[in-house]
């Protein structure tokens, strides 16, 4: 459960097939509904989208997509950014990416 509960730390994508071979590849005597379990028991987040993560709720404005004509000649015309939180061993640290 310990190696359950850590991997999340070292490949967060790496969902229960992947984990379920990689503790037979190291010798445990599980199986997928296990792995399945145990991830359950451990509260592991899903990294993959939920059904009908794209679909706009009631009331919610769509925005237009302002740069569709636009023709990009130069830099600094556009700029973009992200923060991302991303989970360390003892913690939390904030990635910010700002693209030009």
């Amino acid at each position: 459960m310990c190696l359950i509960d850590e991997q999340p730390l070292n490949a967060p994508f790496h969902g229960r097939p992947w984990m379920t071979a990689s503790l037979k590849r190291e010798g445990y005597a599980v199986n997928h509904k296990r792995v399945q379990r145990l991830m359950r028991i451990t509260h592991l987040p899903a990294t993959r989208p939920k059904r009908k993560a794209d679909v706009a709720g009631p009331g919610h404005k769509i925005t237009p997509y302002l740069l569709y004509n636009l023709d990009v000649t130069h830099s600094h015309q556009i700029w973009s950014a992200n923060i991302a939180y991303v989970p360390m061993p003892h913690g939390v640290t904030h990635l910010v990416v700002i693209l030009d």
